[in-house]
């Protein structure tokens, strides 16, 4: 039941992307700037998602499992991995936005 409630929810949400997929993009410019606009919608919800596993995984660690430091350790690498992840995200964000204003004028 759950997985046939988490498909309707991704459904629904999908459903505006699929309705404006309908028309074509009328050149290569049209076309660079819907798949940028699909990608600038997913940036904001990967890094709150990133961003939600990082705090999970801190809480997790230093809260919940305290004094375990085999937990601890782990909540470390999850906390330098995501730190590494956000950095990598706003890069690759920047490498995004400069390609849209110099190459395409989006």
């Amino acid at each position: 039941m759950k997985n046939i409630s988490s498909l309707f929810l991704l459904l629904i949400y999908a459903l505006p992307w699929v309705t404006y997929a309908v028309a074509a993009p009328p050149d290569f410019k049209g076309l660079v700037g819907l798949i940028l606009s699909y990608v600038k919608a997913l940036i904001p919800i990967i890094f709150g998602l990133t961003f939600i596993v990082i705090i999970w995984g801190v809480v997790n660690a230093w809260i919940i499992n305290g004094g375990d430091s085999e937990k601890i350790a782990e909540g470390r690498m999850i906390a330098l991995w995501g730190v590494i992840g956000l950095t990598v995200m706003a890069g690759m964000w920047g490498i995004i936005s400069i390609f849209r204003s110099s190459f395409f004028g989006i």
